[in-house]
């Protein structure tokens, strides 16, 4: 098996690169996608020297949807690359606009792009936002290979997608996809990391602070599930049964600032499915709640590498002494005091 690695943001090239060769109407929308800037965080670069303008076409920002939903209604397949700060109240209004109405067999179905800077203040509140729309899926990619695999998918699915790309992305490392996984629509979530004590449900930016959470807590004799759901519309909840039927503690770790939209439903079905089989109740880790994110970068990382350490330290996996005949209303801490059971901070 190939060990090569690459980068999320040449992962998403190769997705766009491989759709534009495999269908004329694939179409590229966007600010600045052409050569030489290829778009906010170049992953475009190349595609317009490759395919043409004429298919990979700067577009004002106020008109990146509009050119995209009229392309859509023709039968293309638009792909747009939209900042969060372009999300504004009229670009809901037209997507909603065309998701809203009957369309046509023909008409395609467009795919927004948006890259989620860690700065820009309301970028965590996309993924809650977009997933209550009905017939939006809503996929959040948190590695290179998931990032082309779940790209090539939405292109082709008949429903409208939303791929969220947190900035981390472009930069991070790892395994090329496979050409089997590449094909298939996966809104499955994935148990990255597979433990007995406690499920960590997280997605996006957030899973690789997971991941190293749960490193640290194995040092201390906890184990961890970690689930990467992948998709916030539809939501897979029957991979998250399954691990917190095993584990019986549920920690939910979105990237956003307070609970709310697929992880709050995620906890309502948790606690009707299992209600009385939980070892501790469904906790949280979250950002600082009523506020703006900041934009300055040192302190966006002096947020993220401190968010959710309190509640972490204090309240995370409360639960009964581990095992499977542990008496489920006792409250003894699982972390020993003064260590941080849960940090989802992007430090280290």
């Amino acid at each position: 098996m190939s060990t090569a690695h690459y980068s999320g943001r040449v992962a998403l090239n190769r997705a766009l690169d491989r759709s534009l060769r495999a269908d004329y109407r694939v179409l590229l929308f966007g600010r600045d996608l052409a050569d030489p800037v290829g778009g906010r965080y170049g992953v475009t670069k190349g595609l317009s020297t490759a395919h043409g303008l004429h298919r990979v076409v700067d577009t004002p920002e106020p008109a990146i949807i509009g050119a995209a939903v009229g392309a859509a209604i023709e039968g293309m397949l638009p792909v747009v690359e939209i900042p969060a700060s372009g999300i504004t109240n009229a670009v809901l209004d037209q997507l909603q606009a065309v998701l809203g109405c009957e369309r046509p067999a023909k008409t395609g179905a467009p795919v927004l792009r948006v890259p989620l800077p860690p700065g820009e203040s309301r970028s965590r509140a996309y993924g809650q936002w977009f997933a209550r729309v009905p017939g939006l899926k809503v996929l959040a990619p948190s590695t290179p290979a998931d990032a082309e695999a779940l790209l090539s998918a939405a292109i082709t699915d008949p429903a409208p997608c939303i791929v969220l790309e947190p900035a981390v992305l472009y930069r991070a490392s790892g395994p090329r996809a496979e050409p089997a996984r590449t094909a298939a629509h996966r809104c499955a979530a994935e148990t990255v990391r597979r433990g007995t004590d406690a499920t960590v449900v997280t997605y996006g930016a957030i899973r690789g602070p997971a991941l190293r959470a749960a490193a640290a807590l194995a040092a201390e004799g906890i184990d961890v599930d970690v689930v990467d759901l992948r998709s916030l519309a539809p939501l897979d909840v029957d991979t998250v049964l399954a691990a917190v039927r095993r584990t019986r503690r549920l920690v939910l770790a979105p990237d956003m600032a307070a609970p709310s939209g697929p992880p709050t439903e995620i906890a309502a079905v948790i606690h009707r499915e299992l209600f009385g089989t939980l070892h501790a109740p469904i906790e949280y880790v979250v950002g600082p709640a009523d506020t703006d994110g900041p934009n300055a970068s040192e302190i966006v990382a002096a947020v993220r590498a401190t968010c959710g350490r309190v509640t972490a330290r204090r309240r995370v996996i409360s639960s009964a002494p581990r095992g499977p005949r542990a008496a489920p209303r006792s409250r003894t801490r699982l972390a020993a005091s003064g260590t941080d059971s849960l940090s989802v901070s992007e430090d280290g």
